[in-house]
């Protein structure tokens, strides 16, 4: 397995936590970054809607992935156990013509590290993994979204936007290229109201093409779970 030094910034809450530039009249948003996935269990703290993993992805792992044409980036809705993440990307990008590099290695450990950690959290053996390039502006209204809880890492062009308030501008923070953000879904189990929203950044006639993954839970009864292609395919 690859392996990669990563460069943490001390000032992990920092970022999202309050803009200088923000309106006093407006509190901090329910968000807090952790340097390690060994601070995920911080989401089950219900002042907590998301936390986000303040991490620098390598430079040669951006470059390599901004080289791939829009095109050629993967797709696909996948059902599976999170020990077959690593194999289901590197598949998913050798069926596109994209073959295995140092690279494509990092990225596919990095997916499957993810994937243990996100069942570890929600206790499920079967997770949804979603590879998704975008270019237009799919899913560009601020939501909360229908599930108990949902990574998005963004690997390529601008990340997951959230906002407490999508009435006052100020409020809405960006959330890094390479930075997983964990977010509570309507299905998280607690009594306290969800108030931070999301949406993916509007970038229709930009030229930009973002790609992005999703790993959450799957389950028989969530009404996704049809449209899922099971990992490895069933013969």
């Amino acid at each position: 397995m690859l392996t990669c030094r990563f460069e943490w910034n001390l000032n992990v809450r920092a970022n999202l936590a309050m803009d200088a530039n923000r309106s006093a009249s407006h509190e901090p948003l329910p968000i807090e970054h952790i340097r390690t996935l060994d601070g995920l269990d911080r989401l089950r703290d219900p002042s907590l809607d998301a936390l986000v993993w303040h991490r620098q992805i390598p430079e040669s792992l951006t470059e390599w992935i901004e080289g791939i044409a829009a095109q050629r980036l993967p797709e696909g809705r996948y059902r599976l156990s999170p020990g077959h993440v690593e194999t289901c990307v590197r598949d998913a990008f050798m069926a596109r013509g994209i073959g295995t590099c140092p690279s494509l290695q990092w990225l596919c450990a990095d997916l499957q590290g993810l994937a243990f950690r996100i069942a570890d959290l929600l206790a499920t053996p079967t997770l949804r993994l979603r590879l998704e390039p975008v270019s237009n502006d799919a899913c560009s209204k601020f939501h909360i979204d229908k599930v108990v809880a949902r990574l998005i890492c963004t690997y390529r062009g601008p990340g997951t936007e959230v906002c407490v308030d999508p009435h006052a501008p100020e409020t809405i923070e960006p959330v890094e290229t390479g930075m997983p953000v964990i977010l509570k879904g309507r299905l998280w189990d607690q009594t306290e109201p969800l108030t931070l929203k999301h949406r993916s950044p509007p970038i229709s006639g930009s030229g930009i093409t973002r790609w992005m993954v999703v790993i959450e839970g799957a389950a028989v009864d969530d009404g996704l779970f049809q449209y899922d292609e099971p990992y490895p395919r069933q013969v």
